[in-house]
C-alpha cells in the first residue's frame, strides 16, 4: 500500500476534525493536535478537563480512540494506520505502569515457581504485558479466558 503525502495529510486532518467534533458534542473545550508516525496517527488533546477525557481506568479515552478510528475508516479505502488518542501523556504513563506490573509479576512467578494470573485487561494492554516479558528468561505468558474475563497468565519455565 502506498499513500501520497496529500492522502496522508487529509486522513490526519480528518481524524483531528472528527475528534474535535466528538469533544464538542461532549461539551468539552479542548485543542486537538495531530501528528503521524510510521506506525500510527496520534491525536493529542489539550484541555483543562483531562480527568473527563481519560475517564475511569482510561475507559473514556479508549472509547474516544475507538469511535474516531471507526469514523475515520469511512474516509479510507484501505485499513490504514491506527489512531491513538492521548491526553496529558496518559498513554505513556499507562504503558510504563503495565511494563512495571509485568516485571513484578515475572519476578513473582520465578520466585514462587507458580503461575500468576493478572486481572482481566483489553487486548492492547495484554499485548504490552506479553511484549514486556517476551525476552525475560524463566517466564512465558499466555492469554486465557474470553471476552471481558480475558487475562494474562505469567508462567514460570
Amino acid at each position: 500500500m502506498s499513500e501520497t503525502v496529500a492522502e496522508t495529510v487529509d486522513v490526519v486532518a480528518k481524524a483531528k476534525e472528527l475528534l474535535s467534533g466528538v469533544l464538542e458534542h461532549m461539551g468539552i473545550e479542548a485543542e486537538v493536535s495531530a501528528s503521524e508516525s510510521e506506525e500510527r496517527i496520534v491525536l493529542e488533546i489539550d484541555t483543562e478537563h483531562t480527568d473527563r477525557i481519560i475517564g475511569r481506568r482510561g475507559q473514556t479515552i479508549d472509547a474516544l480512540q475507538h469511535i474516531v478510528g471507526k469514523m475515520l475508516s469511512r474516509y479510507r479505502e484501505e485499513r490504514g494506520k491506527p489512531v491513538q488518542v492521548d491526553a496529558d501523556g496518559y498513554r505513556g504513563r499507562h504503558v510504563e505502569k503495565l511494563e512495571s506490573l509485568a516485571a513484578r509479576m515475572g519476578e513473582k512467578a520465578i520466585e514462587s515457581g507458580e503461575a500468576v494470573d493478572l486481572n482481566p485487561m483489553n487486548a492492547y494492554d495484554r499485548r504490552i504485558i506479553h511484549m514486556a516479558l517476551k525476552e525475560v528468561e524463566g517466564v512465558r505468558t499466555e492469554s486465557e479466558g474470553e471476552g471481558d474475563d480475558r487475562h494474562v497468565v505469567v508462567i514460570p519455565d
